[in-house]
Protein backbone atom coordinates (compact mmCIF):
# COMPACT_ATOMS: atom_id res chain seq x y z
CA UNK A 1 0.00 0.00 0.00
CA UNK A 2 1.49 3.67 -1.16
CA UNK A 3 0.97 6.37 0.76
CA UNK A 4 -1.85 7.95 -0.86
CA UNK A 5 -3.49 4.74 -0.53
CA UNK A 6 -2.98 4.55 3.31
CA UNK A 7 -4.30 8.21 3.75
CA UNK A 8 -7.44 7.90 1.73
CA UNK A 9 -7.92 4.25 3.32
CA UNK A 10 -7.61 5.46 6.73
CA UNK A 11 -9.00 8.80 7.87
CA UNK A 12 -7.62 8.50 11.52
CA UNK A 13 -4.33 8.07 9.75
CA UNK A 14 -4.68 11.04 7.34
CA UNK A 15 -5.97 13.29 9.64
CA UNK A 16 -3.58 12.54 12.42
CA UNK A 17 -0.86 13.29 9.80
CA UNK A 18 -2.16 16.61 9.01
CA UNK A 19 -2.06 17.50 12.91
CA UNK A 20 1.27 16.36 13.71
CA UNK A 21 2.86 17.79 10.90
CA UNK A 22 1.10 22.04 11.92
CA UNK A 23 2.52 21.04 15.41
CA UNK A 24 5.95 20.10 14.20
CA UNK A 25 5.71 23.53 12.24
CA UNK A 26 4.79 25.07 15.19
CA UNK A 27 7.93 24.11 17.28
CA UNK A 28 10.53 23.69 14.41
CA UNK A 29 12.10 26.60 16.15
CA UNK A 30 12.73 24.67 18.95
CA UNK A 31 13.79 21.88 17.63
CA UNK A 32 16.36 22.96 15.53
CA UNK A 33 17.81 24.74 18.88
CA UNK A 34 17.71 21.28 20.47
CA UNK A 35 19.45 19.78 17.47
CA UNK A 36 22.67 20.63 18.41
CA UNK A 37 22.53 19.14 22.12
CA UNK A 38 21.06 16.22 21.37
CA UNK A 39 23.78 15.31 18.36
CA UNK A 40 26.17 16.01 20.97
CA UNK A 41 24.66 13.16 23.27
CA UNK A 42 25.04 11.22 20.27
CA UNK A 43 29.08 11.91 20.26
CA UNK A 44 29.46 11.66 24.30
CA UNK A 45 27.91 9.99 26.35
CA UNK A 46 28.44 13.31 28.75
CA UNK A 47 26.79 15.23 26.53
CA UNK A 48 23.40 13.25 27.73
CA UNK A 49 24.42 14.87 30.75
CA UNK A 50 24.68 18.10 30.17
CA UNK A 51 21.72 18.43 28.22
CA UNK A 52 19.84 17.55 31.50
CA UNK A 53 21.84 20.32 33.04
CA UNK A 54 20.07 22.49 31.20
CA UNK A 55 16.74 23.19 32.16
CA UNK A 56 16.03 25.03 29.04
CA UNK A 57 17.41 22.04 26.68
CA UNK A 58 15.08 19.66 28.50
CA UNK A 59 11.90 21.25 28.37
CA UNK A 60 12.82 21.18 25.01
CA UNK A 61 13.75 18.21 24.81
CA UNK A 62 10.22 17.09 26.33
CA UNK A 63 8.35 18.73 23.87
CA UNK A 64 9.67 17.74 20.78
CA UNK A 65 9.88 13.85 21.89
CA UNK A 66 5.83 14.58 23.09
CA UNK A 67 5.05 16.33 19.56
CA UNK A 68 7.31 13.39 17.87
CA UNK A 69 5.89 10.47 19.40
CA UNK A 70 2.76 10.29 16.72
CA UNK A 71 4.75 10.70 13.62
CA UNK A 72 7.12 7.95 14.62
CA UNK A 73 4.56 5.91 15.32
CA UNK A 74 2.99 6.77 12.34
CA UNK A 75 6.29 5.90 10.52
CA UNK A 76 6.19 2.41 12.54
CA UNK A 77 2.51 1.65 11.63
CA UNK A 78 2.75 2.75 7.73
CA UNK A 79 5.83 1.04 6.93
CA UNK A 80 4.65 -2.01 9.20
CA UNK A 81 7.84 -2.68 11.35
CA UNK A 82 5.75 -3.04 14.35
CA UNK A 83 2.48 -5.16 13.88
CA UNK A 84 1.11 -7.64 16.16
CA UNK A 85 0.07 -10.57 14.64
CA UNK A 86 -4.10 -10.00 15.93
CA UNK A 87 -4.28 -6.47 14.39
CA UNK A 88 -4.79 -7.82 10.76
CA UNK A 89 -8.30 -8.64 12.67
CA UNK A 90 -8.93 -5.02 13.94
CA UNK A 91 -11.15 -3.11 11.60
CA UNK A 92 -8.24 -0.83 9.47
CA UNK A 93 -9.68 2.65 11.11
CA UNK A 94 -8.72 1.38 14.23
CA UNK A 95 -5.75 -0.10 13.55
CA UNK A 96 -3.28 3.11 13.62
CA UNK A 97 -4.96 3.73 17.07
CA UNK A 98 -4.00 0.11 18.33
CA UNK A 99 -0.55 0.84 17.47
CA UNK A 100 -0.15 4.01 18.87
CA UNK A 101 -1.84 2.12 21.94
CA UNK A 102 0.83 -0.44 22.25
CA UNK A 103 3.94 2.43 22.14
CA UNK A 104 1.47 3.88 24.76
CA UNK A 105 1.36 0.53 27.13
CA UNK A 106 5.30 0.36 26.48
CA UNK A 107 6.34 4.40 27.31
CA UNK A 108 4.28 3.46 30.42
CA UNK A 109 6.25 0.27 31.28
CA UNK A 110 9.32 2.06 30.91
CA UNK A 111 8.06 4.60 33.69
CA UNK A 112 7.03 2.35 35.95
CA UNK A 113 10.21 0.26 35.56
CA UNK A 114 11.80 3.16 35.92
CA UNK A 115 9.83 4.56 39.64
CA UNK A 116 9.94 1.22 40.94
CA UNK A 117 13.96 0.59 40.06
CA UNK A 118 15.24 3.63 41.60
CA UNK A 119 18.09 3.68 44.36
CA UNK A 120 19.09 5.92 46.53
CA UNK A 121 22.71 5.12 45.89
CA UNK A 122 22.37 6.43 42.24
CA UNK A 123 22.79 10.95 41.77
CA UNK A 124 19.69 11.73 40.72
CA UNK A 125 21.14 13.95 37.81
CA UNK A 126 23.01 10.51 36.30
CA UNK A 127 19.33 8.29 37.09
CA UNK A 128 17.46 11.12 35.72
CA UNK A 129 20.12 11.40 32.37
CA UNK A 130 20.37 7.43 31.47
CA UNK A 131 16.29 7.73 32.13
CA UNK A 132 15.67 10.63 29.66
CA UNK A 133 18.54 9.47 26.84
CA UNK A 134 15.86 7.34 25.77
CA UNK A 135 13.69 10.62 24.55
CA UNK A 136 17.28 11.83 23.28
CA UNK A 137 17.00 8.46 21.16
CA UNK A 138 13.64 8.32 20.23
CA UNK A 139 13.62 12.24 18.65
CA UNK A 140 16.80 11.04 16.76
CA UNK A 141 15.31 7.83 15.66
CA UNK A 142 12.63 9.97 14.00
CA UNK A 143 15.02 11.99 12.12
CA UNK A 144 17.05 8.59 10.89
CA UNK A 145 14.24 6.75 10.08
CA UNK A 146 12.43 9.54 7.92
CA UNK A 147 16.05 10.13 6.24
CA UNK A 148 16.36 6.49 5.48
CA UNK A 149 12.89 6.34 3.78
CA UNK A 150 13.49 9.15 1.35
CA UNK A 151 17.07 7.85 0.48
CA UNK A 152 16.24 4.45 -0.42
CA UNK A 153 12.84 5.75 -2.44
CA UNK A 154 14.34 6.39 -5.39
CA UNK A 155 15.68 3.06 -5.16
CA UNK A 156 12.58 0.85 -4.49
CA UNK A 157 8.93 1.15 -4.17
CA UNK A 158 8.58 -2.33 -2.23
CA UNK A 159 6.86 -1.51 0.85
CA UNK A 160 8.61 -4.63 2.48
CA UNK A 161 12.27 -3.84 1.53
CA UNK A 162 11.57 -0.67 2.81
CA UNK A 163 10.33 -2.56 6.07
CA UNK A 164 12.91 -4.74 6.40
CA UNK A 165 15.97 -1.77 6.38
CA UNK A 166 13.82 0.18 9.01
CA UNK A 167 13.76 -2.58 11.20
CA UNK A 168 17.61 -2.92 10.75
CA UNK A 169 17.59 0.78 11.57
CA UNK A 170 15.77 0.50 14.21
CA UNK A 171 17.29 -1.95 15.89
CA UNK A 172 20.56 -0.61 15.33
CA UNK A 173 19.96 2.61 16.72
CA UNK A 174 18.07 0.87 20.20
CA UNK A 175 21.42 -1.03 20.35
CA UNK A 176 23.25 2.07 20.32
CA UNK A 177 21.12 3.78 22.81
CA UNK A 178 21.47 1.42 24.88
CA UNK A 179 25.57 1.39 25.00
CA UNK A 180 24.88 4.77 25.74
CA UNK A 181 22.61 4.75 28.62
CA UNK A 182 25.13 1.79 30.15
CA UNK A 183 27.93 4.55 29.80
CA UNK A 184 25.87 6.87 32.10
CA UNK A 185 25.06 4.34 34.31
CA UNK A 186 28.45 3.06 34.54
CA UNK A 187 29.82 6.33 35.55
CA UNK A 188 28.17 5.96 38.99
CA UNK A 189 28.43 2.53 39.65
CA UNK A 190 30.23 -0.48 39.22
CA UNK A 191 30.38 -2.86 35.96
CA UNK A 192 28.06 -5.89 36.95
CA UNK A 193 25.76 -3.61 38.95
CA UNK A 194 25.22 -1.03 35.65
CA UNK A 195 24.56 -4.86 33.78
CA UNK A 196 22.29 -6.01 36.19
CA UNK A 197 20.48 -2.46 36.06
CA UNK A 198 20.33 -2.79 32.41
CA UNK A 199 18.84 -5.95 32.14
CA UNK A 200 16.25 -5.45 34.78
CA UNK A 201 15.16 -1.92 33.39
CA UNK A 202 15.24 -3.09 29.68
CA UNK A 203 14.39 -6.45 29.21
CA UNK A 204 10.51 -6.72 29.57
CA UNK A 205 10.35 -3.41 27.08
CA UNK A 206 12.63 -5.00 24.78
CA UNK A 207 10.88 -8.60 24.40
CA UNK A 208 7.37 -6.15 23.89
CA UNK A 209 9.25 -4.59 20.67
CA UNK A 210 10.40 -8.27 19.72
CA UNK A 211 7.32 -9.60 20.31
CA UNK A 212 5.35 -6.86 18.13
CA UNK A 213 7.85 -6.75 15.55
CA UNK A 214 6.98 -8.09 11.96
CA UNK A 215 9.13 -10.86 10.84
CA UNK A 216 11.92 -10.27 8.52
Amino acid sequence: MNMSETFSEDPVFAATAVVATVLFLIFLGTFLRLMPALMNGVIRWKGNLELEDSLQLSKSRNIIAAILYIPLVMVFYRFGIFRPAFADNVPTPWQFPLVVGIFLFYLLLRFFLNWQIELQNYSSKTFTAANNCFFNFAILLFIVLFIVVILIKPFTDDDNVTRIVLTIVFFASYGFHLYRRGQIFASACRPLTTILYLCTLEIIPTGMMVITTTML
